[in-house]
């Protein structure tokens, strides 16, 4: 099956055409696609996205995260998003929040900490980039 690769999810390229056509609030000439391909085949496209420009309305960052909407609205109560929003107060996801979506799914759901481990683990990698910023 031929797919899409957003971060580390991959999508099916009649989903991401979708997303491009009802959702894009930016040039396409700002995604970076590179062909994945097999031992004979083409398998799918790695799509880069612009890490600080928000894209997505909340129903479609929930299904590059394949997630619930209610979820994304739940880690932004905890204070682990803070989505863009727009004039009429609707939220706007960069593919930086999907990121980190996967990353707190991945703590939550492979390694088995909970929310509040999250939160420690996010801020201790975060006091963790901004020493080695520091450094360098």
């Amino acid at each position: 099956m031929s797919g899409l690769s957003v971060g580390t999810g991959v999508l099916r390229e009649d989903l991401f055409s979708k997303i491009l056509s009802d959702n894009l609030t930016i040039p396409l000439s700002s995604f970076i696609m590179e062909p994945i391909t097999g031992p004979e085949t083409e398998v799918g496209v790695i799509v880069r996205l612009p890490d600080d420009k928000a894209l997505f309305a909340i129903s479609v960052a929930a299904e590059l995260c394949r997630c619930h909407p209610r979820t994304l609205r739940l880690y932004e109560e905890y204070g682990f998003l803070s989505p863009v929003r727009t004039a009429g107060n609707t939220r706007l996801y960069s593919a930086l929040d999907i990121a980190t979506v996967e990353r707190i799914r991945y703590y939550t759901q492979v390694k088995g900490v909970n929310l509040a481990g999250v939160r420690i683990i996010l801020e201790m990698e975060r006091r963790w980039l901004g020493e080695e910023a520091d450094r360098e």
